[in-house]
């Protein structure tokens, strides 16, 4: 990916699974989602961010680590405010993930009015794909996106929509996704 200068990653465990941190300096490169365990999801990783290292969390990225856990316990964690490094997103990728940040946990929107948010009505297909690039899930939530139908759609992890429905429902988006199917 794009953060060249010095990445290191750091793999931990949250109640709905194990989640991946790819950084450098004070700037969140990626976000790793459970692989089936560690060993996974960090081979998925290093996959991903050719060059990076382990290394154990500075106190930043720790408490990126905490908020994390603390959004899948059901808590309002706001991780809009985590600097991310945008280098190498298109113009209309970087407009979807800013608007979709602004998603707040519990909450769900379609496809389609993510389009209709930044201004282009219609491009709800084109808002599917720059979600399916995400290379910063949880932090940019695509999960609470879903496609108008009421289908959970698809999620690019190796659990897909099964574990989009975990992290909605531990985010306390229970009563929602009960009204939406997996695919």
């Amino acid at each position: 990916m794009n953060c060249i200068n010095s990445q290191y990653w750091f793999v931990f465990d949250t109640s709905i699974g194990h989640f991946g941190v790819v950084w450098r300096d004070f700037v969140v490169c990626g976000m790793q989602l459970d692989e089936d365990g560690p060993e996974a999801t960090a081979r998925r990783i290093e996959t991903h961010f050719p060059g990076a290292r382990w290394k154990q969390p500075p106190g930043h990225i720790t408490d990126i680590v905490s908020r994390v856990r603390q959004l899948f316990r059901g808590g309002k964690s706001d991780l809009s405010d985590i600097a991310l490094d945008w280098n190498g997103l298109t113009a209309f990728r970087r407009q979807v993930y800013e608007y979709v940040r602004t998603i707040p946990p519990g909450e769900i929107r379609t496809y389609g009015s993510v389009a209709e948010a930044i201004g282009k009505p219609g491009a709800s297909r084109a808002v599917g794909g720059a979600l399916g690039h995400n290379r910063f899930p949880i932090v940019v939530p695509c999960h609470r996106v879903v496609a108008s139908n009421g289908k959970l759609g698809g999620f690019t992890s190796r659990f897909g929509a099964e574990l989009k429905r975990r992290m909605l429902v531990a985010e306390g988006a229970g009563g929602l996704v009960g009204a939406v199917s997996e695919t």
